[in-house]
């Protein structure tokens, strides 16, 4: 109800108080674009546009506040939850918790095994994706590994004449 505007946005002049050129209007700090002096149109992300046509700050770590106001929180920013209109922390190593809550997990980092909600636990080496911290729990791979039947990542090589050479595989689910 305060506000709105804000949450981002792109290009137009402006950008953090400033004129992209000495024709257009001088944006208010934190503004995305404006179309005059000292105002502004859309806030940058973190930001909402208050009834003076200038931007304040969300709570910490919030992409977006438009609807609950300044200081306050709508949308977190990756790797942190909304709990009570402040965004909290995942559990380390977590990109995402929205659905869990704070200090939990839904998605992991590349290369963690997500288990019981967390990600304590890395996977093997070259392992992307595991269902188990085992030689033989990965269900995907980084880039440069293949993942062979067993369930493992092995770096793609390939011996010519006694020398191993990396291969470069652009295939799916490599």
């Amino acid at each position: 109800p305060r506000g709105g505007g804000g949450g981002g946005g792109g290009g137009g002049f402006g950008g953090s108080g400033s004129s992209s050129d000495d024709s257009g209007p001088t944006c208010a700090p934190h503004c995305t674009r404006c179309s005059r002096d000292h105002e502004c149109d859309v806030c940058d992300t973190g930001y909402t546009r208050n009834r003076r046509q200038t931007c304040d700050a969300c709570a910490a770590n919030c992409a977006n506040c438009d609807t609950s106001g300044a200081g306050w929180c709508d949308r977190c920013s990756p790797r942190f939850a909304l709990v009570n209109g402040l965004c909290k922390p995942c559990a380390p190593h977590c990109q995402d918790c929205s659905s869990s809550g704070s200090g939990w997990c839904d998605k992991c980092d590349d290369g963690r095994l997500h288990f019981a909600h967390r990600c304590d636990e890395p996977c093997t080496r070259g392992c992307r994706s595991c269902h188990d911290t085992s030689d033989f729990g990965c269900d995907g791979c980084f880039f440069f590994y293949r993942l062979d039947g067993g369930g493992s990542c092995a770096l793609n090589t390939v011996h010519i004449g006694g020398s191993a050479l990396l291969v470069f595989a652009a295939a799916a689910g490599v």
